[in-house]
C-alpha cells in the first residue's frame, strides 16, 4: 500500500492534539493550508509523541507561544496515553490486517506456514504493530537492527551490486577495480552472488469485449506479486465486431489498466487506466474469427510497462510504454531524478 505508512499514525496524533487544544483553550485551529506554521509545529510534536509511545505507556508535549489566529497561547500541554493512541489508530490496524489477508489469498501459503517474520521500517517500533504481527502469525516477529534504515540499506546494497558491474563490457580489464563484497554490519556480502528479488504490487491487464455478448471485461496479463522483470502474453484476443460491409475489422483498441486487487473483479471502478494502445490497417477481408491478436506485456525493474500488440493475419503491430501509479507526483519525481548524480556517463 503506497499510501499507508508512519505518517498516518502521526496524523492521528495531530488530530488528537487539535481536538484537545481546541476543547481546552476554546480556539479553532486553522487548516494546514491556512496556517502551515502551526500545523507544522503540531506535526513535529506528534512525531516525537509517537516515538515516545513506542517505549512508554503515555507521552506528553509542551508547546510554547502557540499563535492561533490572533490569539497566542503561552504554554500548551497535552498528554496522550498509548491506550487512547491505539484506539484512535484501530482503522489503520484493520487496514494492515486486510492487506495481510489479501497477501495470503493471492499466494500458496498460509500464515501458519511462515517460519520467520522480519519487521522493517520505523513504524514497526510501535508495540501495536508488533502485537498485531505476533497475533496474526502466532510467532514472535524479529526486527531489523535499525528498522528505520533497513530499506535504505537494501537500496544501498542494490546500488553496490549495480556499481560492481561495468556499464560497458570492454573486456576482462574493466572489472579489475570493481568491488566484489560490501560490509553489512559485522559481516560481508558477496555482490556477485547476491540477487535482490522484487515483485509487482499491481495486477496489469487490458480491457476486452466478449465476441459473443459484447460485455466489457478485464483480462489480466501480469498477475499481482509476479517477480520482476516479468514477461507475459495472451494470444486469445479477437475483434469484437467486423466493419460495416466487411467480414473483418480494420482496427482494434485496448485500454491498459492496473489494479491493486489480488483477485481482480470485472468492475473497472477499482482499476486505474494507464493509457491506450491500438492497431489499424487490419485486413478486413479476413473473417473476424480468424483475426487473432496477441497482447504482450513486459514489466522491467524500473517499473516501466512495455506493451506490444500484433494481429497475425495482417502483421499489423503497435507498441507503447506505460508507468504505474506510484502515489507520487510524476513531475516532482522527474525533477528529483535530475538532481541525482549519474552513475555512468
Amino acid at each position: 500500500d503506497n499510501e499507508l505508512g508512519g505518517d498516518d499514525w502521526t496524523d492521528a496524533i495531530v488530530a488528537y492534539l487539535k481536538e484537545s487544544i481546541e476543547r481546552e483553550y476554546n480556539v479553532s485551529i486553522p487548516s494546514k493550508a491556512e496556517d502551515p506554521l502551526v500545523n507544522g509545529r503540531l506535526w513535529l510534536a506528534a512525531e516525537q509523541m509517537k516515538t515516545d509511545l513506542s517505549s512508554a505507556s503515555s507521552a506528553s508535549t509542551t508547546l510554547q507561544y502557540l499563535d492561533i489566529g490572533e490569539e497566542t497561547l503561552p504554554v500548551v500541554e497535552v498528554t496522550l496515553s498509548r491506550e487512547e493512541f491505539e484506539w484512535r489508530t484501530e482503522v489503520l490496524r484493520d487496514q494492515l490486517l486486510d492487506h495481510l489477508d489479501e497477501l495470503f489469498d493471492g499466494c500458496s501459503f498460509e500464515p501458519s506456514d511462515i517460519e520467520e517474520v522480519l519487521l522493517v521500517g520505523g513504524s514497526t517500533r510501535l508495540p501495536q504493530i508488533q502485537a498485531l504481527t505476533e497475533q496474526y502469525f502466532g510467532l514472535q516477529p524479529k526486527r531489523a537492527k535499525n528498522p528505520d534504515e533497513a530499506v535504505a540499506t537494501g537500496a544501498a546494497i542494490q546500488a553496490a551490486i549495480i556499481a560492481s558491474r561495468p556499464a560497458v563490457d570492454s573486456g576482462p580489464s574493466a572489472e579489475t577495480n570493481l568491488p566484489t563484497t560490501i560490509k553489512t554490519g559485522d559481516s560481508e556480502l558477496s555482490l556477485t552472488e547476491t540477487t535482490l528479488i522484487d515483485a509487482t504490487t499491481r495486477s496489469l491487464g487490458v480491457d476486452s469485449r466478449d465476441p459473443a455478448t459484447g460485455t466489457l471485461k478485464y483480462v489480466e496479463i501480469i498477475p499481482n506479486n509476479t517477480s520482476i522483470p516479468a514477461e507475459q502474453e495472451n494470444d486469445t484476443f479477437r475483434p469484437f465486431k467486423a466493419d460495416e460491409g466487411c467480414v473483418g475489422a480494420s482496427g482494434v483498441r485496448f485500454k491498459v489498466y492496473e489494479t491493486a486487487e489480488t483477485d481482480p473483479t470485472p468492475d473497472f471502478r477499482e482499476k486505474r487506466k494507464m493509457g491506450e494502445i491500438s492497431i489499424g490497417d487490419l485486413d478486413t477481408s479476413v473473417p473476424i474469427d480468424d483475426q487473432r491478436i496477441t497482447v504482450y506485456f513486459r514489466f522491467d525493474a524500473d517499473n516501466l510497462l512495455s506493451v506490444s500488440v500484433e494481429e497475425h493475419t495482417s502483421g499489423s503491430t503497435a507498441t507503447g510504454e506505460f508507468e504505474p501509479d506510484l502515489g507520487r507526483d510524476r513531475d516532482l519525481l522527474a525533477a528529483e531524478r535530475e538532481k541525482l548524480p549519474r552513475v555512468y556517463e
